[in-house]
């Protein structure tokens, strides 16, 4: 019999109206005796799930303190997976099965599950604060995976789930690092609404940042033009920007956002009604029907990736521009300079 490691969704209830589709991920295992084990993170004090408390939670958390949600703890078990009333494969209430992902195959993934039991763990003696859309269960799920050397599910098939690509630290130094590398101020505008800045790691560093809905994001790398970042853009707001190069971007479903820097990676979810403002020289996969790209700045040139044959926009709106298909059988509507 083989072996499956699975992702298992289960779409968030109780949680800030920015979360609103997310999905918490649990990971199941299946030896070839047909046992069933998961294991599951989340925070150690259950909180209110209004906004402000989210907010509050995420700027503790960037800066290493306690949050209204405590810390990051978890859980494993085994499991009868054939259990009708099972509650870690199929939803109580309605007896619906939770859609799930297969992660990993073989004859024998004992190894890798062990490696991301002992992450799980690892992650929970350091003490390090939850945050629903910055340092969550899916943080401590998409770090295990890959210190397990399986590949964290990113494409059109999954759900989303915040955090996932949030890198989180296993040892102590790693977590000192960790709580030095990030700041996060918010500032309240005239017009009622609140800027967020945060400013990130030092010149070498790596770092993954998930955004969701919220107005005017602005992230600023200390020495962009040295650095390896990933960005996670979910659901529109206003004027959420990333000033970093050599970056790989993500962006999903509504959302909106404005790209600065040079040898960025744009990735945009297919035909899901994304707009990107790119200013500065990248790669920008995802073209399709209804996602649209304006490219700015002077002498800016794009190399575009779309799919199934068709196309979106790409607006060229400065001079000494330039636009590069990637793919065959792939089509844009361009705006004349």
């Amino acid at each position: 019999m083989s072996e499956q490691i699975l992702a298992v969704y289960n779409k968030v209830t109780n949680v800030p109206t920015m979360y609103d589709g997310a999905y918490h991920i649990t990971l199941v295992y299946i030896n070839n005796r047909g046992q069933s084990f998961y294991t599951s993170a989340g925070p150690t004090i259950p909180a209110s799930p209004d906004a402000s408390t989210s907010l509050g939670a995420s700027k503790d958390a960037v800066e290493g303190r306690a949050t209204a949600y405590g810390v990051l703890g978890y859980k494993t078990e085994q499991f009868d997976i054939n259990d009708p009333s099972n509650p870690t494969m199929i939803d109580k209430d309605s007896g619906i099965p939770y859609q799930t992902k297969i992660l990993s195959q073989g004859t024998n993934l004992s190894s890798q599950w062990n490696t991301i039991l002992e992450t799980y763990h690892s992650i929970s003696t350091l003490g390090v604060p939850y945050s629903p859309g910055w340092q969550n269960s899916n943080s401590v799920a998409g770090t295990a995976l890959r210190k397990a050397g399986i590949s964290i599910p990113f494409d059109s098939s999954s759900k989303w789930a915040p955090g996932l690509l949030l890198q989180l630290p296993t040892t102590n130094s790693e977590f000192i690092k960790f709580n030095g590398n990030q700041t996060l101020n918010q500032f309240n505008n005239n017009d009622g609404t609140v800027t967020t800045v945060i400013d990130t790691a030092s010149a070498g560093q790596q770092e993954k940042i998930e955004i969701v809905s919220a107005n005017n994001i602005i992230i600023s790398l200390t020495d962009y033009s040295n650095m390896n970042g990933i960005f996670n853009i979910h659901h529109s707001g206003k004027n959420k920007e990333i000033l970093a190069s050599n970056s790989h971007i993500y962006a999903f479903k509504d959302s909106s956002l404005n790209v600065f820097g040079h040898g960025n990676t744009i990735n945009l979810e297919k035909n899901a009604n994304i707009y990107a403002g790119i200013f500065g020289q990248a790669v920008v996969n995802g073209i399709s029907a209804s996602n649209s790209i304006n490219v700015g700045g002077e002498g800016t040139s794009i190399t575009a990736y779309g799919s199934d044959g068709v196309g979106g926009y790409v607006g060229l709106i400065a001079s000494r521009q330039s636009l590069t298909l990637g793919n065959w059988g792939f089509s844009v509507a361009t705006a004349p300079n």
